[in-house]
């Protein structure tokens, strides 16, 4: 017995010390993939989880060019009543008036932005994300001049955006991030990826772009892009259930430091027919090059 005693005693010893020579039991293969792959953007250093802002699904409820508000202001609905109050206000001179949504205000709130009254037709508001920091909810919005992109009415326009978020009775501070939008050119937008799962990526070299292509298995032949010059953007939505589903790069800008992507992705709505078919939507564009961090911002659209 004092020799079976002594021998489980050397093997257990024998094992921990295996243990400790791999690092703590951790595969290889795990941690190499805990490294970030060339060519792809990784951001500053993470904050503390003390102190990371935690950024809150927004779905969009109501964008429109033409708002009974006049004034300039932004709003938080916490109400039913508070809501029928603004809308209204809204709708008033409209004809037919636009359809109030359906809020459940016990678990979510209404945030809008009104840009109030001008005479140019190419302005447009996105709330480009909501996140709790430090107690309280920020709300980073943007005005855009969409002259660069489209051919615009000079028709009177009051535009005006409407979201739900998560209900909170935090204080709200609205922040306007007075971005410089940036040209972008498409290089494929297709519901054919080959990426199975939802991801954004910057690319700022040629490998890099060769290993996403081949990793997207679009048919449209590797695009040629100076990186000197250019850097490329992708968003993938990964498989989706059916055809109503898509993701599509609205717009870039450059603010505060870094570039902001601005990302909507498409949902069925209630009752929508949709083509029952699995999808694999996903955007890939080309934009001026920039060192500088990118960070992504996403809305969900209902499709009606």
């Amino acid at each position: 017995m004092r020799f079976l005693d002594r021998l489980i005693g050397m093997m257990s010893l024998a094992g921990l010390m295996l243990l400790s020579s791999c690092g703590g039991g951790v595969d290889a293969a795990v941690q190499a993939d805990r490294q970030a792959s060339p060519g792809t953007v990784v951001g500053q250093p993470p904050p503390s989880a003390s102190q990371a802002p935690v950024e809150l699904r927004v779905t969009t409820v109501a964008e429109d060019a033409f708002s009974g508000v006049r004034e300039a202001k932004n709003v938080v609905v916490r109400d039913a009543d508070a809501l029928a109050a603004l809308w209204a206000e809204h709708s008033n001179g409209r004809s037919p008036a636009p359809l109030m949504p359906s809020v459940n205000f016990s678990a979510q709130m209404v945030v809008a932005v009104f840009a109030g009254h001008s005479g140019s037709g190419c302005r447009q508001i996105r709330i480009d994300k909501i996140s709790l920091d430090a107690g309280k909810l920020v709300v980073s919005y943007e005005e855009r001049d969409l002259q660069t992109f489209a051919i615009c009415t000079q028709a009177v326009s009051s535009p005006m955006v409407a979201v739900t978020v998560a209900r909170t009775d935090a204080a709200v501070q609205f922040v306007d991030l007075k971005p410089v939008q940036l040209a972008f050119r498409e290089l494929d937008r297709s519901s054919r990826s080959l990426v199975a799962q939802p991801k954004n990526v910057v690319v700022r070299d040629a490998a890099a772009l060769a290993a996403l292509w081949a990793e997207h298995g679009g048919p449209a032949p590797l695009p040629q892009v100076d990186f000197q010059r250019h850097m490329v953007i992708g968003v993938f939505a990964g498989s989706q259930p059916n055809g109503c589903h898509s993701t599509a790069i609205d717009a870039i800008a450059r603010a505060q430091g870094k570039v902001t992507v601005a990302r909507t992705d498409t949902v069925p709505g209630p009752g929508v027919m949709c083509t029952l078919a699995i999808v694999h939507p996903a955007h890939i564009v080309m934009v001026e090059r920039s060192d500088a961090p990118v960070e992504f911002t996403s809305q969900v659209k209902a499709i009606q």
